[in-house]
């Protein structure tokens, strides 16, 4: 069953579909891959992906228009500006790709790389893939992707071919249109392995790993998993263990998803209830917590059931 995306207030309280799945207006047939809150302005964008349209909602799921992008893209990563009426858009730059019919990706590749727009359709600056190396990878679309986590006031963005290359974390400069390289890891004499860079507002993160292929074309096992944090005054670095404090100091474990726990200035973590009752039994088998701790995360328990929806797990980040 397709689900919609769906607005829920800070209590867990469902309040209304986003739209729905289909073809009608205001509807969507494939899934979601970036959407932005805007709650001042009483709007919501969505942007499913292969499509070459941004929607806008209001928090009432009502559906009000759309932003016209200047070609379908695989997918892409965005951030409005309800007040000028002006969106950032980040997309895979595929130059060298070729579509193919008979997995429905009959479309062009994308003109840019980077771009702002007006919600008219008007692109106001542009910045190709030649400019910066990218059109000369030739990858699917499954295996070439673009990001940001926008956990700083400049737009992020980094540009994967999901391979081991040297490459960059980069800064979106849109008052003289440039990307900025600013992190990248020399590996030295060793082999470069692959990898993923994100950002937090004082530190970069890298994740390394091996992938060993069961079967050409099948699925395949992810090996030596690492994560590490730098810090941007110092440069200092240290492998990386995530402990929830206000849950008893919770270990969060080595996640291959944990670049997509920090997005927007917040940490933000989806368990299912069976999972986080299982956390909070072995941290309450534990003597050195405090009474106070104790309590709340006994209330916690003994308040969620097995069959409740999803827990979420949310702190903004300190800048």
């Amino acid at each position: 069953m397709k689900i919609p995306v769906q607005l829920f207030d800070k209590t867990g309280k469902f309040i209304v579909n986003v739209g729905g799945f289909g073809k009608g207006p205001g509807e969507y047939s494939t899934s979601i891959l970036c959407m932005q809150l805007d709650e001042d302005n009483n709007r919501i964008y969505l942007y499913p992906c292969f499509t070459d349209q941004i929607k806008i909602y209001d928090l009432q799921g009502n559906y009000l228009d759309l932003i016209q992008l200047p070609c379908r893209v695989v997918h892409c990563w965005f951030h409005v500006n309800s007040e000028e009426e002006t969106v950032v858009v980040f997309a895979p730059a595929l130059k060298n790709y070729k579509p193919s019919k008979m997995a429905g990706h009959n479309f062009s590749a994308p003109l840019y790389c980077a771009w702002i727009q007006k919600f008219t359709g008007e692109v106001i600056q542009n910045i190709t893939s030649d400019l910066y190396g990218f059109d000369k990878i030739n990858k699917s679309i499954s295996a070439y992707g673009v990001y940001t986590r926008n956990n700083t006031k400049i737009p992020d963005v980094y540009f994967t071919a999901n391979e081991a290359m040297t490459d960059s974390l980069y800064h979106y400069d849109a008052i003289n249109n440039k990307l900025i390289p600013m992190f990248t890891v020399d590996f030295k004499n060793k082999e470069i392995p692959r990898h993923f860079y994100w950002e937090l507002p004082n530190h970069y993160l890298c994740d390394t790993y091996e992938v060993q292929e069961l079967i050409k074309g099948a699925d395949v096992i992810i090996n030596n998993f690492k994560i590490f944090i730098i810090d941007k005054t110092t440069l200092k670095g240290a492998y990386l263990k995530l402990f929830i404090d206000f849950c008893g100091n919770i270990e969060l474990g080595i996640d291959r998803d944990l670049k997509f726990f920090f997005t927007n200035g917040y940490f933000i973590l989806n368990w299912e209830t069976a999972v986080l009752l299982e956390k909070l039994e072995t941290v309450l088998e534990k003597n050195r917590i405090s009474p106070e701790i104790r309590k709340k995360l006994t209330d916690l328990k003994y308040s969620i059931k097995e069959t409740d929806n999803n827990c979420i797990l949310y702190a903004k980040l300190k800048r």
